[in-house]
């Protein structure tokens, strides 16, 4: 056989696994779909889960999207800041619109997925690996397949599934263009980081800090600090370091970059948090606004350095870093300019800005939680997880010793700084881990495929036996996950009887005649009340949920809600009050004193109770109050 003929036999062999990947990840989410359509309704088991606040976001674009409101369209863009729009506005809002505004059709985006993150974990292995890619490759996607945790995401509403299937695609790409270098291989980089960032600011930064790790070890740290060294050196002898120093003094733009900086940053430090301008309230933390103006002005004081500078040294550059300027940094750079997205990327970075509701401060206290998920959450049995992480430092073994393909350490780089990150964050969740994981078993497909005997002679041998054994046996143990049932602490189908469901049916059907309507509860609830309302009443007014200047730490809000009796329009008003220790009830810190809402609702005159549901299976009393008039008066 000539070298052309095995080489077509070879990427045939590819093509078929490739398929045989995909094949098996979409009979398993069809299996998984099936099982999720007998009970959809068990997914809404919390309500005040984040997956009410996904779906409210692809809902609304949804809406207002076939209603052909283009002006509602942006404001709804507008509003996707913590959580960019790639997921929540167009994947969820676009299953929404093919499903007819049906929430159990929003699960779509997380299961094609999970489906894609098997088939990008083939491709990793196969890509990343010395010899052995296909075999570790198929047990890569197994170990993502058949995982509980990645199974319960799957069926959900979550931004999981699609950031750890970008994750894979990410490195994958990565690793392709490293061997490659064409500028269609940088290409589908930049676009795959592209659209990670779009998905979640948090996943873009593990992946940036793992290729970057891969960047600087691929070569001497020693040699690229000298060279920093020398030239550093001799702008200090030739006079133009004094020169500049002097440009920069003189530039009016430097002065007002480092006022807005300093001003930020008292209003950060500050004991106060609002003030009063010409008698109207302005709040003055978070400085959302004054960080996206001192980034528009940075960019605006650049901009002779980039076009001077930047874009020559482009135009002369590897077309590899063409494309990642022009299909990754610069849309990310144009992005931070949008009012208020800048802040929102560093708010969700900071461990210190955003610490979760109940952070935990112990530093080995990590360790346990997130051996106990890795263990019980994401690997089929104990033997599972014990095998994946053999395997994976079996893989490091071979990067530290310099034997992988180019590009390939970087899967390890990224699952080691992702996991310190992750155990020291004071916000500890079982999802934590979900994007990274599926590297970690990649690692283990590599580890798997550098044990494959090197020789050919050594394949046909004991050696061969003893490793297609284990292997086997390895792969055949893992099976029966395919069919398996998905669970997770906070993904999922949950295994209780109830569904939030049912508490928003026992209200919805008293709002029939309600031109404008408000929900309110003693527990933060609006993203949930909110779609359920959308989804019934899509053609009325926006739900009301919040009372202006209704502060849930204050411990009287009777002028507010006084102010606001005077002046709504609203006709029907509920209050859903959950009582404590009971199923759906949760303590949220912060949000103690959302309770007023029904004392005062109890104690004022303008509506009447016209209905009261108890349901005591969910520890939840449902009130509904009609307005016999109009507005009040000041005079009532």
């Amino acid at each position: 056989m000539n070298t052309s003929q095995s080489a077509s036999r070879r990427k045939g062999w590819e093509q078929l696994l490739v398929f045989v990947v995909c094949a098996t990840g979409i009979c398993a989410a069809t299996f998984l779909l099936q099982r999720f359509l007998n009970h959809p309704r068990l997914l809404w088991s919390d309500v005040i889960h984040d997956r009410n606040a996904h779906l409210l976001s692809g809902m609304k674009l949804a809406a207002h999207a076939q209603q052909g409101s283009i002006g509602q369209m942006f404001a709804d863009l507008d509003s996707f800041r913590t959580w960019p729009p790639l997921h929540d506005g167009l994947a969820v809002g676009l299953s929404l619109m093919l499903g007819r505004n049906q929430e159990r059709w929003a699960i779509l985006p997380s299961l094609a997925a999970w489906v894609g993150s098997a088939v990008f974990a083939y491709l990793l292995v196969r890509t990343a690996s010395p010899r052995g890619g296909r075999i570790g490759g198929i047990l890569a996607a197994l170990l993502i397949l058949v995982s509980p945790a990645q199974r319960a995401y799957a069926t959900d509403v979550m931004l999981e599934s699609l950031g750890a299937c970008l994750t894979l695609a990410c490195l994958y790409t990565y690793v392709a263009a490293r061997q490659d270098g064409t500028p269609r291989a940088y290409r589908h980089l930049a676009i795959a980081l592209t659209l990670l960032f779009l998905e979640k600011y948090n996943y873009w930064i593990l992946v940036v800090l793992g290729l970057l790790a891969d960047q600087i070890s691929a070569t001497s740290i020693r040699l690229r600090l000298i060279q920093y060294l020398d030239r550093g050196k001799g702008c200090l002898q030739d006079g133009s370091s004094r020169a500049w120093l002097i440009r920069q003094l003189v530039n009016p733009w430097n002065y007002l970059i480092a006022a807005l900086v300093v001003l930020i940053a008292v209003i950060l430090f500050a004991p106060w948090n609002q003030t009063t301008l010409f008698g109207h309230r302005i709040l003055l933390q978070p400085p959302a606004n004054l960080i996206t103006l001192a980034y528009l002005c940075l960019c605006l004081r650049l901009a002779p350095w980039i076009r001077h500078t930047v874009r020559p040294y482009l135009a002369q550059a590897d077309p590899g870093v063409r494309a990642l300027f022009l299909w990754h940094l610069w849309p990310v750079a144009v992005w931070f300019v949008w009012p208020q997205r800048l802040y929102s990327f560093l708010w969700a970075n900071s461990p210190a800005a955003n610490p979760g509701e109940f952070p935990h401060r112990d530093v080995f206290g990590g360790y346990a939680y997130y051996a106990g998920c890795l263990i019980h959450d994401y690997h089929a049995a104990v033997w599972s997880a014990v095998a994946a992480v053999g395997l994976f430092f079996i893989g490091l073994w071979f990067a530290a010793r310099g034997r992988l393909p180019a590009g390939a350490t970087a899967v390890f780089w990224l699952v080691i700084i992702a996991c310190f990150l992750t155990i020291h964050h004071p916000n500890r969740k079982s999802r934590f881990v979900h994007t990274w994981i599926p590297v970690l078993w990649a690692g283990a497909g590599i580890g798997a495929g550098c044990l494959l005997p090197r020789s050919e002679q050594k394949r046909k041998g004991p050696a061969w036996v003893c490793y297609g054994g284990g292997v086997g046996v390895l792969l055949i143990a893992h099976l029966p996950g395919l069919a398996a049932e998905a669970h997770a602490p906070e993904g999922g189908i949950s295994a209780a009887a109830y569904s939030s469901l049912d508490i928003a049916d026992a209200y919805l059907p008293d709002l029939t005649k309600g031109r404008d309507v408000a929900i309110f509860s003693n527990m933060p609830v609006k993203q949930f009340t909110q779609w359920t309302y959308m989804q019934r009443y899509p053609l009325r007014k926006r739900l009301k949920t919040d009372v202006r200047g209704f502060d849930p730490q204050a411990q009287d809000n009777h002028a507010c809600f006084d102010a606001w009796l005077r002046d709504t329009q609203c006709d029907t008003v509920v209050y859903l009050d959950f009582a404590p220790g009971t199923r759906f009830y949760r303590y949220v810190p912060g949000c103690e004193n959302f309770l007023q809402y029904g004392r005062m609702l109890e104690h004022q005159k303008r509506f009447s109770v016209a209905a009261r549901h108890v349901l005591t299976p969910y520890g939840c009393t449902v009130t509904v109050w009609k307005s016999s008039h109009g507005p009040q008066t000041p005079s009532d």
